[in-house]
């Protein structure tokens, strides 16, 4: 006999800014896409995103990117609304995006970017390592999520601090089902990056 034995966990500090990068490129099915906004929904409940809490905005991106902030009561309804755009994928343009965001946080301010990639980028976009650098003086740390094989751990490394912050997920139901296990590592990487 199996006992189960949920270990709590503390949410993140209201001093929190969470960038959610969330890939609506034409290599997403529309069913995936729904499955990539409950997992941001469910990772929005796991930091405790709300006007009292962290921090968090959703950048949704294919060809082009727009932003959906959502630390207020209406966070869920402003997810579910994100658009689908079934363009080419532009993860440089989108993490160009958070960059610029995040330049606006106050310094004191915990700031995590967490990029979700279901393949390669459009050929002719800029490597995600060029805007490591910048990301890093902001003091933000950065994941990536990747669904699928692609992109490899080679084109991702430059972006990240290690090997540790690339998750790999076969398909797009493992969000769920690693939901819990993600943002725990997230919430548990100690410091600045």
């Amino acid at each position: 006999m199996f006992t189960f034995v949920l270990v709590p966990y503390s949410p993140l500090e209201p001093k929190t800014e969470v960038v959610f990068l969330l890939d609506a490129s034409q290599g997403v099915r529309p069913d995936d896409y729904k499955r990539e906004k409950e997992f941001v929904k469910s990772q929005a409940s796991h930091f405790n995103i709300n006007p009292a809490g962290a921090r968090g905005i959703v950048i949704v991106y294919g060809n082009q990117s727009s932003v959906v902030r959502f630390n207020d009561l209406q966070f869920e309804k402003r997810i579910d609304s994100a658009p689908f755009l079934g363009t080419p994928r532009r993860t440089d343009r989108a993490i160009a995006l958070a960059t610029q965001i995040l330049q606006t946080s106050r310094p004191d301010t915990r700031k995590i970017v967490i990029v979700m990639m279901a393949g390669q980028q459009t050929p002719g976009a800029r490597p995600l390592g060029d805007f490591t650098e910048p990301l890093r003086k902001l003091g933000a740390q950065r994941f990536v999520i990747v669904i699928g094989n692609e992109p490899r751990d080679r084109d991702l490394l430059p972006l990240v601090d290690g090997l540790k912050d690339i998750i790999r997920l076969t398909s797009f139901e493992g969000l769920s089902l690693q939901s819990r296990t993600i943002s725990k590592k997230i919430r548990d990487k100690p410091g600045e990056s």
